[in-house]
């Protein structure tokens, strides 16, 4: 039960969810507040703004930045459909200096992948 109000939380960006991590232990929750990190769940992307400094406060209420860091930089090494650059950018702020470049690069790629599909799908136009 507790899952599911914290993924409905993290879904609208809502500010008890870091409420409720920094009460408990995030250690049940780490796939549910990862999925939330890794997916852009912006209910109209064209009007809200991204979510990724919401995400850094819920990451620090967890106490375990390095378990999201490696996973988000995972996430960013094998993009697919529903994962975002919005999401995975948060990795530049919570990764340590010596992996910054390599979170990086990821997220160039993602973001030229990101731009080809949509250009593809006539979702973006070139002016």
């Amino acid at each position: 039960m507790d899952a599911e109000r914290l993924a409905g939380w993290l879904e609208r960006g809502l500010g008890r969810a870091v409420i409720f991590l920094r009460r408990r232990d995030a250690t049940p929750y780490r796939d549910t507040i990862l999925y939330a990190c890794t997916h852009n769940q912006v209910y109209d992307r064209q009007c809200e703004p991204g979510r990724a400094p919401y995400l850094l406060d819920v990451i620090a209420a967890t106490s375990e930045p390095d378990f999201y860091r490696d996973r988000i930089l995972a996430a960013l090494a094998a993009p697919s459909e529903g994962k975002t650059p919005d999401r995975c950018w948060i990795s530049l702020f919570c990764c340590p200096p010596g992996r910054r470049r390599r979170a990086r690069s990821g997220l160039c790629r993602v973001c030229r992948e990101c731009c080809r599909r949509q250009l593809r799908e006539g979702e973006l136009r070139w002016r």
